[in-house]
């Protein structure tokens, strides 16, 4: 093992140092984690590989901590290498010491994770609101309505008297760098928060994956859900299985085939915004139609006879458009 003095190598293995940037050996017991950390949870499969690459090959990056006081750091990005070397048995790990502020701090360490895509989309959604709120010096509550109000005012970057707006231009530099627009988060990150709560603390404590939260959560019967939740937990129910299990339940207090239908919707549409999601923001059309459909779902326009006939004609001229576009390809 190497001495804790400062090192400027090319690498990091097991017992030799190799690394790009200046880095040095620290004690694992003098880094301390961050009062807000941008990944809640860590998966044991991914973590346990994470371990025997590193008993293996070494570390292949350095940890980023910055300085806290004489013998003191605070670890800004590298949790998982922290705890796959912490598993390993190692007693220090290679780390660029750096002096970043509490925003600097946050936002490379959202920064790291989005580009290694290891955040879920709550955590990733938590992780933003958190830096916004640093950057414009408020707190959730506020960068929410924040944004909402950007959303529904249509606000640029300057006011109308053309004096700049600040607040906007903020946000606007956040997301800049992000794969996902300001206003895509509106539309399809923000109303994460408005899980169940039981399904939002399972989420946020990595005990399910995002998409199958997402699924439980259509269930809008309390006792059914919280049954379907911890059955999914327990016997690791497959995301095929978590939906049929949703289907069957939303049939047996619904309507059956609008129920279906629905089901049937949202999916489709969940799956071609996860398509789009991977290079670009959701397409609008994407996010109107799951919210019509979700709205059709909340409202049970079903329960009433004329207006479900009126939303059956429009239905079937939807469908008969689509059909003649599938007709010409």
């Amino acid at each position: 093992m190497a001495s804790s003095q400062e090192t400027t190598t090319t690498s990091v293995t097991a017992g030799e140092e190799q690394m790009t940037d200046s880095w040095q050996w620290l004690p694992l017991a003098q880094i301390e984690f961050p009062e807000y950390q941008v990944r809640k949870a860590l998966e044991p499969e991914a973590l346990q590989r994470l371990v025997e690459t590193i008993a293996t090959h070494g570390m292949l990056e350095p940890l980023v901590v910055r300085r806290l006081d004489e013998g003191r750091y605070e670890l800004v990005a590298g949790w998982r290498r922290y705890s796959a070397a912490q598993q390993a048995g190692w007693q220090r790990v290679p780390a660029c010491v750096r002096e970043l502020s509490d925003a600097a701090a946050l936002e490379l360490a959202l920064q790291e994770n989005l580009v290694r895509e290891e955040l879920n989309p709550l955590e990733e959604t938590d992780g933003i609101l958190r830096l916004l709120a640093v950057k414009l010096e408020m707190d959730v509550d506020g960068v929410i309505s924040l944004l909402y109000a950007m959303r529904n005012q249509k606000l640029g970057s300057t006011r109308r008297n053309g004096s700049p707006n600040w607040q906007v231009e903020v946000v606007e530099s956040v997301f800049a760098p992000l794969r996902l627009s300001w206003k895509s988060f509106v539309e399809t990150r923000l109303p994460l928060l408005k899980l169940p709560e039981d399904v939002l603390a399972a989420l946020r404590e990595g005990k399910i994956a995002y998409t199958k939260a997402k699924a439980i959560a259509k269930l809008s019967d309390e006792e059914n859900r919280r049954v379907l939740l911890a059955e999914a937990m327990e016997k690791g129910l497959s995301l095929s299985q978590i939906r049929a299990r949703v289907r069957s339940l939303r049939e047996e207090t619904e309507d059956g085939e609008v129920a279906a239908a629905v089901e049937a919707s949202e999916e489709v549409a969940e799956e071609v915004a996860g398509e789009e999601s991977a290079s670009a923001e959701v397409p609008q059309p994407v996010v109107r139609l799951q919210a019509a459909a979700r709205r059709i779902h909340q409202a049970k326009l079903w329960q009433d006879p004329q207006r479900w006939q009126q939303a059956e004609r429009l239905l079937e001229q939807l469908e008969a458009l689509v059909a003649e576009v599938e007709g010409d390809a």
